[in-house]
């Protein structure tokens, strides 16, 4: 039996960790890992995402374009490109 250097507890011999406190007791550091990142697949990732993002951005503005010169005639061009334009800002920062 031994007391703990931090929180004075008594700890039996075989223990590593204080159960009181946390401390380490059996001298050895912690092990940590490293994590390793591949950076070419996030940035591969980060590429897909805007591809995916222009496509859906483009289409939805097609639509809205479309349906505001049917609506509005060549007047409708103002509103829908306003639109699409609004939109694309919302999706980029939301």
């Amino acid at each position: 039996m031994r007391p703990c250097p931090k929180c004075s507890v008594v700890l039996e011999n075989q223990a590593e960790l204080c159960p009181e406190c946390g401390e380490n007791i059996s001298g050895n550091s912690p092990q940590t890992t490293a994590v390793k990142i591949d950076t070419e697949k996030l940035a591969q990732a980060d590429r897909m995402f805007f591809k995916q993002f222009l496509i859906l951005w483009l289409s939805t503005s097609l639509i809205v374009l479309t349906g505001c010169c049917s609506v509005w005639g060549w007047w409708g061009l103002l509103p829908g490109i306003l639109g699409s334009l609004v939109f694309g800002f919302v999706m980029i920062f939301l």
